[in-house]
């Protein structure tokens, strides 16, 4: 893999980096999203499991690929220095990294890209938004939103808070990676408070969603409870039914009625 054609050129400095037998084959592979040693093993029929190992080393020497899935003992200084700058730079729990870099290429580019929807125009940017690290601010590809996507995605995905009689009991993580819990925020802001109650479950390990059953339970029953003539729900009353459903139904019981939900500024720097 040290061979090189000594030109100083783009071509052959990418053929360099690229050129070698079934390695662009493996970009390739890569392109369409985060790949397990294994997934790329049943793709790249014929490569050599030697020859894959050897040709994924050299395109993480090469800054190509980041391996992101490695435990700790076995993270080189620099890798995990890489890691750590990322997780701080977008605030993500380390478990939801695959998660996210899943739905980034495959649910943005569905929504971008299907005709129902964007239509191939790119609906938001990153033009004006300061990342607050002078390498990624002087480095990061900039973006500009289409008018007409951008208009349209504010249409279609912004919630307008008119509900009418609706009666909504929100469930949400504290740590959900996927959905962050800042959403919540938002949403109050904008659906009115006699419409809507929010409990936030604190976990000790990030998850989307990672409701126990009692805390599920609780949530539906304080709902039906709600829409049948009852009080509207608190988040400690809603606390208090799961304590007492986690004998018989699972718990633990972890809803918290005081925590604070942060603003979504503080998460997603503004665009």
């Amino acid at each position: 893999m040290d061979r090189t054609y000594n030109q100083y050129c783009a071509t052959a400095r990418t053929l360099d980096l690229v050129g070698e037998r079934w390695t662009l084959l493996l970009v390739r592979d890569l392109l369409t999203g985060p790949k397990r040693f294994g997934d790329l093993q049943k793709s790249l029929r014929g490569m050599g499991t030697g020859l894959l190992a050897a040709r994924m080393k050299h395109l993480e020497r090469e800054g190509l690929v980041e391996k992101i899935t490695l435990p700790p003992p076995a993270r080189t200084p620099a890798q995990q220095a890489r890691l750590a700058a990322f997780l701080g730079l977008f605030q993500l729990p380390e478990n939801f990294v695959l998660t996210d870099m899943g739905y980034v290429t495959f649910a943005m580019s569905d929504l971008v890209h299907d005709h129902r929807k964007l239509k191939g125009r790119i609906g938001v940017g990153n033009e004006n938004v300061v990342y607050g690290d002078p390498v990624t601010d002087a480095q990061i590809e900039r973006v500009s939103p289409h008018p007409g996507a951008a208009h349209r995605l504010q249409e279609d995905y912004t919630p307008t808070g008119n509900v009418g009689n609706v009666k909504i009991v929100s469930l949400h993580t504290d740590k959900d990676g996927l959905v962050f819990v800042e959403n919540e925020s938002e949403y109050a802001s904008v659906v009115p408070a006699s419409n809507l109650t929010t409990a936030v479950v604190v976990e000790a390990v990030p998850s989307h969603c990672g409701f126990t059953p009692a805390e599920a339970v609780a949530g539906w029953e304080t709902l039906r409870g709600w829409v049948a003539g009852g009080p509207q729900p608190t988040a400690a009353g809603i606390q208090g039914l799961c304590a007492a459903l986690a004998p018989t139904v699972g718990g633990p019981c972890r809803i918290d009625p005081t925590f604070v939900i942060p603003d979504m500024d503080g998460r997603i720097r503004p665009r």
